[in-house]
């Protein structure tokens, strides 16, 4: 027999349920709100068949772009030509632990680097034993 390609192949291990966590559904996943710009994590429930989305959208991290009843609408990064993607998932979304750790990093302080000047002046020469414009230990303008 060939295999076949309908919308649920090969999702035996992708889709199947943890150990001891098969059946019921939590209930603060109906319960979670979902604000527009938020980025979620599609995590797929195999024992949510309603508004399941595609195996491809498993995994996939993107910003909530509509958010209704029963549905909230992720914008994810799947090209059709010239626009990108969305995709309409259930309940299958998860605050994405990715965003918070992106913004302390990119938000934190600068940390001076070694041979970097904590107080940001250009450096004169090149080589060992190079100075700094200024004094190092007066920094303030």
């Amino acid at each position: 027999m060939p295999a076949g390609h309908g919308q649920r192949a090969r999702t035996r291990d992708l889709f199947s349920r943890p150990f001891r966590k098969k059946g019921y559904v939590p209930l603060t996943t109906h319960l979670r709100t979902y604000k527009i710009g938020e980025y979620v994590d599609v995590k797929v429930n195999g024992a949510i068949h309603k508004g399941m989305p595609h195996k491809f959208y498993h995994g996939r991290t993107g910003p909530v772009w509509n958010v209704t009843k029963r549905t909230i609408g992720v914008e994810v990064n799947k090209q059709w030509g010239t626009m990108r993607g969305g995709v309409w998932t259930g309940w299958e979304a998860y605050p994405s632990p990715s965003r918070p750790a992106w913004g302390l990093r990119f938000f934190a302080p600068h940390k001076p680097r070694i041979g970097e000047n904590p107080c940001g002046a250009d450096q004169v020469g090149v080589g060992v034993g190079v100075g700094w414009v200024g004094s190092d230990t007066n920094c303030h303008p």
